[in-house]
């Protein structure tokens, strides 16, 4: 396994012909391919991209608006008690907020990943179209991963180390098998790097990299930090620099349009003021975080990164755009309110991994060069280190993933689907279901109308309850069980009737209000 050589050896054989020597040679794409086989099978058994919190099952409905030409859609109302005379989110489902007039909902996430599943339903249908999406997008990030060390100038057998950290890597596993645009903004970046460096030697890829930087800002409006690494990487050449403009400007005249229509500014966005996302305080706890769980997400690896600097002076330019990649989505993220909050909320720097891992990399190439493990000569010292490096790195990210279970993430988005398709014959039409973790994927996946449990407060309950006894449509709770601390007794006080329990859901159905105290 030739893991510790600087350059490809010469191919011999004219084009065409077969020789032992050429067939070697392109033994690493031979096992890229088979390496891709398994992979993409592994993660068709285990993909789940359902709507089912609140990430998911608001890509998906603002997929559908998309599709449909619109960006907002109305409230399904009780009859008689319009959503004006109550909180104002009673009615509005995971994903999404109402709209500037308050008389509409609008798509609370960006439309990058929703645009690109709208265009796959458009060939497939609605129910595959999710599944393929991260599919593909998993799949190409294993790709690019491997071109970009390609790129970075090492061997063919550095290039399959990288791409297996990536494939195996826990956070890439957990968000490659359910709908969230973590890993989609992840292929997007390195797909704008790459594009963008291959721009110096042909500036038709200049092009080519405005259209990834411009779909990897529309799946994640912070990917816009990647200008850094994209400008080191293009240069001061301005005709490339034209050409990124004229790739990214469709892009960017799409995402001010949907933000008009949908929010009332060009620049603004569902997330609202970003000022509070977004503090000092939040900064020493995150680097403490990120000193914890980074070594385990890229493996102990990933420290070589470290080492960056001392490479330098081998390629400079290189070295530099590695460093800002990384500092530039670790930097902002740091900052983040939630980032430290538990080790999966690491998917947001997750765009930043890649960029971690070349830079280990081109330590470990350098560090190979000076232990005599390089080159031609190093013969099966080359083979045997590098085989023994990366099976051990698979053996770690193996134990973590088989404890962990990553991959199986996207079951449990199915089972919000499961639970939906078993209340159809026990609900009524016109049911009123009040839920909260499970809003987003009742609305996605029925015509119910939904009340959000956590915004009834005591004085608006029995409103609620004479709106639909007056409207003969019954009153449900849709629950999961790390729900039912709070509900029904505390935020839905009243006699409550459990009809079933489903997976990780219990159906409830109102009886009676609760005894005046």
């Amino acid at each position: 396994m030739q893991m510790m050589t600087s350059a490809d050896p010469a191919a011999s054989g004219s084009p065409g012909q077969f020789s032992a020597r050429s067939w070697l040679h392109r033994w690493p794409i031979v096992v890229l391919v088979i390496g891709l086989a398994v992979y993409g099978i592994f993660l068709a058994n285990f993909e789940g991209a359902y709507a089912g919190g609140s990430d998911s099952s608001g890509y998906l409905e603002c997929a559908h608006l998309l599709s449909a030409g619109r960006v907002r859609t109305g409230y399904r109302e009780i009859p008689g008690l319009p959503a004006a005379n109550l909180p104002e989110y009673t009615y509005v489902p995971l994903g999404f907020k109402p709209s500037a007039s308050k008389a509409e909902m609008v798509p609370t996430y960006p439309i990058g990943l929703p645009l690109i599943i709208a265009a796959i339903a458009s060939v497939s249908g609605w129910e595959m179209a999710p599944h393929i999406a991260l599919w593909l997008h998993a799949m190409a990030g294993v790709v690019l991963m491997f071109l970009l060390v390609r790129l970075s100038g090492l061997a063919p057998g550095w290039a399959l180390l990288g791409a297996m950290l990536l494939a195996l890597c826990p956070l890439y596993l957990m968000y490659a098998v359910q709908l969230m645009s973590d890993l989609p903004a992840t292929t997007w970046a390195m797909a704008a790097v790459l594009t963008a460096w291959l721009a110096r030697s042909r500036r038709g890829w200049a092009v080519a990299a405005g259209v990834a930087f411009g779909m990897a800002v529309l799946v994640r409006p912070t990917n816009i930090l990647l200008i850094a690494p994209v400008a080191i990487a293009l240069g001061l050449d301005w005709r490339r620099w034209l050409a990124f403009g004229l790739g990214g400007l469709p892009l960017a005249v799409v995402q001010a349009l949907f933000n008009q229509a949908a929010y009332g500014h060009p620049l603004a966005s569902g997330y609202g003021r970003v000022d509070g996302l977004f503090q000092w305080e939040n900064f020493s706890v995150t680097l403490a975080h990120y000193a914890t769980w980074l070594p385990l997400l890229l493996t102990p690896f990933g420290f070589l990164a470290l080492g960056l600097p001392w490479v330098a002076r081998r390629a400079p330019r290189w070295s530099a755009l590695l460093a800002a990649w990384a500092i530039a989505v670790l930097g902002i993220y740091a900052f983040y309110y939630c980032t430290h909050e538990t080790w999966w909320y690491l998917r947001f720097v997750m765009p930043a991994f890649p960029a971690v891992w070349l830079a280990a990399l081109l330590v470990a190439q350098s560090l190979a060069e000076r232990w005599g493990m390089a080159g031609a000569a190093a013969g099966w010292r080359s083979w045997s280190a590098g085989l023994a490096l990366g099976l051990i790195l698979a053996g770690f990210l193996w134990r973590w993933d088989y404890r962990n279970k990553p991959h199986y993430a996207g079951r449990g988005e199915r089972a919000y689907l499961v639970a939906i398709e078993a209340m159809r014959p026990v609900l009524p039409p016109g049911a009123v279901i009040a839920a909260m973790q499970a809003s987003g994927a009742i609305y996605c996946y029925s015509d119910y109308t939904i009340v959000r449990g956590d915004q009834i407060r005591p004085d608006t309950l029995p409103r609620i309850v004479d709106a639909c006894g007056a409207a003969r449509r019954p009153l449900y709770a849709l629950l999961q069980f790390e729900e039912q601390r709070d509900y029904p007794e505390h935020r839905l006080p009243g006699a409550w009737e459990k009809i079933w329990t489903v997976g990780d859901f219990t159906l409830w159905r109102y009886v009676a209000a609760a005894p005046a105290p």
